[in-house]
């Protein structure tokens, strides 16, 4: 580490991170290009537990649209996985603005949940919330599209997409505090000259 930060402080380093930075960014821009050019929904499942003595559940889906495809008359299937699961009713559904809302109301069948889009836009965000009896943990899956859909959970892919603009400033802004820093440990030539 000592000689890390020597080699830092003789001037030529600064441009290896520059570099660095500058890869950094590219590399981060290039992935983010790559993911929304595929078809990138990112859909979270929180469930919390509202009545724990009736073994009754309370789910909330967020459904994003992260790509930049537009998708049309999307049908969304909640299915239980590791146990049975009931679906009691749909609470609310939520679309946020410019998103569509869901054509009709969610419909419960076979202990599942089905629903219509009749478009998911880029950038779409929607918010479905119902209550469930069981010990099952509620699934979305894809039941029909216009084209092909991938679902994916948040991730550091997910993070990157929906915050790019303010990763690169971040990165921006580590840049000028090392450039300062370096120009601030650097000797001066007018100490030499003394």
């Amino acid at each position: 580490m000592g000689r890390f930060l020597a080699a830092l402080r003789e001037g030529a380093p600064p441009y290896i991170v520059t570099l660095f930075l500058a890869a950094l960014g590219w590399f981060i821009t290039h992935a983010v290009d790559r993911a929304r050019q595929s078809p990138l929904v990112e859909a979270l499942i929180a469930v919390s537990d509202t009545d724990a003595s009736t073994g009754e559940h309370r789910a909330t889906v967020q459904i994003e649209n992260l790509s930049d495809k537009l998708f049309q008359n999307v049908s969304l299937q909640i299915i239980f996985s590791d146990g049975p699961g009931v679906i009691i009713k749909p609470i609310e559904t939520v679309a946020f603005a410019p998103a569509v809302p869901m054509k009709d109301e969610p419909l419960v069948v076979n202990n599942g949940m089905s629903f219509i889009l009749p478009w998911l836009q880029p950038e779409n965000r929607l918010k479905l919330v119902f209550r469930y009896r069981g010990g099952g943990t509620p699934q979305l899956v894809v039941a029909g599209s216009s084209a092909a859909i991938m679902i994916v959970k948040p991730s550091l892919r997910t993070f990157f997409v929906r915050y790019e603009l303010e990763t690169l400033f971040a990165l921006i802004l580590v840049f000028a505090v090392v450039t300062t820093a370096l120009i601030a440990l650097a000797p001066s030539e007018r100490e030499g000259d003394t």
